[in-house]
């Protein structure tokens, strides 16, 4: 019995959902569908899609580590962006907690045989950021200083 009733209501269930009338709306009324997807229509036609490589290749052509001089770069470049396009931008100051300098770290194995481990990827001649002396080693900016010994 308990099995029917929960079929009864799953059935009933997705009868109201497949017919409820907002089912086949896309984000606007039925009466406003030809305009809406002709205004859809002129915005995909407007975009400039060569552009967003252009975009792209200016915004990650040095690494922007927040609080660097190269984030300012970035932010300064998109806010030209933004209001060549015709947006009102406004900047709004705040601090970033992350250190100056993360200084030293080292990761190492202890056991079988001690070795220390690289914690940077390898070089690449084909990638100019992987010997970029900007970039720091990966560390937490809220963790604090000691020495971790443990199995894994």
């Amino acid at each position: 019995m308990k099995n029917q009733l929960r079929f009864l209501f799953f059935s009933l269930l997705v009868f109201t959902i497949k017919n409820h009338p907002l089912n086949g709306q896309d984000g606007f009324f039925e009466k406003s569908i030809e305009k809406e997807n002709s205004i859809e229509a002129k915005f995909l036609e407007s975009v400039d899609y060569d552009r967003f490589k252009v975009h792209l290749q200016e915004l990650t052509k040095n690494p922007h580590i927040a609080g660097t001089p190269e984030n300012e770069i970035v932010q300064q470049y998109m806010k030209k962006i933004m209001e060549e396009a015709g947006m009102e931008v406004k900047l709004y100051p705040y601090d970033v907690y992350l250190p100056n300098d993360p200084g030293k770290s080292e990761l190492e194995i202890i056991s079988p045989v001690r070795m220390n481990l690289s914690q940077q990827e390898e070089i690449l001649e084909e990638d100019p950021f992987s010997s970029d002396e900007r970039l720091h080693l990966g560390f937490n900016a809220y963790s604090g200083s000691g020495d971790v010994t443990a199995e894994v």
